[in-house]
């Protein structure tokens, strides 16, 4: 809760005192999308709070007003990196609660082993994850031994494989460094 907080009040001061080491395309639309972005915050800040059904839809339609008027906001360095994170969450949301759910209809009604020991969702750790820990999920990330590859190749296409693969890893920083 108080991370997503923080990362609004770091971009917002940079929209009030301009851009640090490098230009904003325009601050003005920078000023209007935080408002966006805001509420991308609010809601991720409230979504548990509510159904999860519902949480979820009040942060797809936040996420998509956000998405499009993001870019303006990306100065350099430490800025772009924090409104990078929120439309990598953004586009991961949309991925697995959109795009991928007619796959994972089918999955869940072939109910392998295989996908019912699938774990591509972990909570937030409390303390940094060591090395070993992150090749671990690294590893799992596509089932044991990378049996969910299989399973989505023979049942959604391989198409779909590869768009899962791209987007798997934008749920959590540890996996960016995993090869999928």
């Amino acid at each position: 809760m108080f991370l997503p907080i923080i990362l609004l009040f770091s971009i917002l001061s940079q929209v009030q005192s301009g851009p640090v080491g490098g230009t904003c395309a325009d601050t003005i639309e920078s000023a209007l999308c935080l408002v966006e972005l805001k509420e991308v915050v609010d809601t991720v800040g409230a979504f548990h709070k509510s159904s999860f059904k519902t949480g979820l839809n009040e942060l797809k339609n936040s996420c998509k007003r956000f998405i499009p008027c993001q870019s303006p906001m990306k100065c350099t360095g430490e800025k772009k990196q924090l409104v990078d994170t929120f439309v990598d969450y953004c586009n991961f949301i949309a991925y697995f609660h959109v795009d991928f759910v007619d796959c994972m209809g089918k999955l869940k009604k072939k109910s392998s082993t295989c996908f019912k020991n699938w774990k591509p969702f972990h909570k937030k750790p409390e303390k940094p994850r060591s090395k070993s820990e992150i090749e671990t999920l690294c590893k799992d990330i596509l089932g044991k031994d990378g049996c969910i590859k299989n399973e989505v190749t023979e049942l959604c296409g391989a198409s779909t494989l590869e768009e899962l693969k791209k987007h798997i890893v934008l749920g959590d920083k540890d996996f960016k460094t995993c090869k999928v």
